[in-house]
């Protein structure tokens, strides 16, 4: 199954560049939709910037968007279909942290990070040489202040721009924010299906409560910690982008709270008895 645009793609068994059992779905020129099976198809370059797919035994069928119980349908022994290149390359395009696997995920965090280590080495690099220059010249002004005092102005105007030079060199952020999503993304793949877990400790403390509250009590404390759960979780993505929080902190801290929170009511006795 493949999206290209506004199309969709579905096909059976391939066989170089025959496919067989292929259905498209679409919408037609009226924005009605429309869906396309043919037995086979075969792809061809007719001309430049189009794939062509050269449809044999097909039939179409279109439903009407505007009156839902009207369709048409035809038949033909063949039918060329064209698709625009660009679709095709947009389609190809390098899937995102969540389309991958933890596996793939973890070698891009080790790539990248390699890389960031880079940059903050030359950073430091560039820094301490600033550095050593601004020392240069803070010892030629304290020379010029007790030798030359008529140098000291200049001196001093030069001593100035090095040390902006050097702070803002120090302060300049090298780091990749693509790094820390594919980080949060690592951590999203292990954090959610461990909240499973979590959440099966939280309910049994919370269960045997429900039996002298009610069944409504425990229904309405789940559904709140849930909508909770998420919601920290949420914010622990956005915050671990924007605020450089830390991606384990921030995709592990809800995972923590429920556990907490089932832990304290499995301890903790009714009437504030231990």
């Amino acid at each position: 199954i493949k999206k290209l645009d506004d199309v969709t793609v579905v096909t059976g068994t391939v066989d170089g560049r025959t496919f067989r059992d292929v259905v498209l779905i679409d919408r037609s020129a009226e924005r009605d939709r429309r869906v396309i099976t043919a037995r086979t198809a075969r792809l061809e370059e007719r001309e430049r910037g189009v794939v062509s797919l050269v449809l044999e035994g097909v039939l179409s069928h279109v439903s009407s968007s505007r009156e839902g119980d009207r369709f048409e349908y035809s038949t033909s022994e063949t039918l060329v279909y064209n698709i625009s290149l660009k679709s095709v390359a947009a389609s190809l395009a390098a899937p995102t942290p969540s389309q991958q696997s933890s596996v793939d995920v973890w070698r891009q965090v080790a790539v990248k990070a390699a890389a960031e280590r880079a940059l903050v080495a030359e950073r430091d690099g560039r820094a301490s040489g600033l550095a050593w220059d601004l020392a240069g010249r803070l010892r030629a002004l304290s020379e010029a202040a007790s030798g030359d005092p008529a140098a000291v102005d200049g001196l001093r105007g030069e001593a100035e721009e090095a040390c902006e030079r050097t702070t803002a060199e120090r302060g300049r952020d090298v780091r990749d924010r693509s790094l820390r999503a594919y980080l949060l993304e690592f951590h999203w793949k292990f954090a959610v299906p461990a909240g499973c877990l979590v959440f099966a400790f939280f309910a049994w403390p919370v269960g045997l409560r429900a039996r002298r509250s009610g069944r409504s009590v425990g229904f309405a404390v789940g559904l709140f910690v849930a909508i909770a759960y998420w919601g920290m979780l949420v914010a622990g993505r956005t915050f671990g982008v924007r605020l450089n929080v830390p991606p384990a902190a921030a995709m592990w801290l809800p995972d923590a709270v429920v556990f907490g929170a089932g832990l304290v009511v499995a301890v903790a006795r009714p009437g504030g008895r231990r």
